[in-house]
């Protein structure tokens, strides 16, 4: 089980790469425009199909590691659950580019609805991420990550840490510095 862990982890590395390259492309095509009272991101009719490309690369990345763990209905289940929450930690990182470009632009009105729009979508694509996190920790482990004494669950901890940390920092700023 381990090795197929391992393989799964690897498949998943290259995916992501693949999906950083495919979105480093994306941004590239991208070019500003300056025909209102705020910068907007004008993206060419191809940055659909190459986002496309790389949802479909990223929830395939499901078949592998966790989720090949189980078989029959359960493990449909589980693949699509996994699916389900890379393609929403997918679709945050993603908004992430566009946004961080858009930082520069003179904070006007139109910005600044453009930022609450982006946290709006923010908060339904995180609790999604949350969720289906969830769901994946019962599905492997049957609870919370409790024993340390495994590097996995240790990881999971951590990583989980660090994503209540981050929901923190951007519950704070939406509501405190907005």
């Amino acid at each position: 089980a381990s090795k197929a862990m391992a393989r799964g982890i690897d498949a998943r590395l290259m995916v992501s790469l693949a999906v950083a390259w495919l979105g480093c492309m994306a941004v590239a095509r991208a070019h500003w425009t300056s025909e209102t009272d705020f910068c907007t991101l004008a993206l060419p009719q191809r940055i659909g199909l190459t986002a496309i490309a790389a949802a479909i690369a990223l929830a395939s990345a499901a078949l592998t590691g966790h989720a090949a763990i189980e078989e029959g209905a359960l493990g449909i289940a589980h693949r699509a659950n996994d699916a389900l929450h890379l393609l929403a930690a997918g679709a945050w990182i993603g908004g992430l580019v566009p946004l961080a470009m858009m930082l520069g632009a003179p904070h006007t009105e139109g910005a600044i609805g453009v930022l609450h729009r982006f946290s709006t979508a923010g908060h339904w694509i995180v609790a999604l991420v949350v969720a289906t996190g969830v769901a994946n920790t019962w599905l492997i482990l049957g609870g919370p990550p409790t024993d340390w004494s495994s590097s996995y669950q240790l990881l999971l901890s951590l990583k989980l840490l660090v994503v209540a940390a981050m929901i923190a920092l951007a519950l704070a700023n939406r509501y405190a510095l907005m």
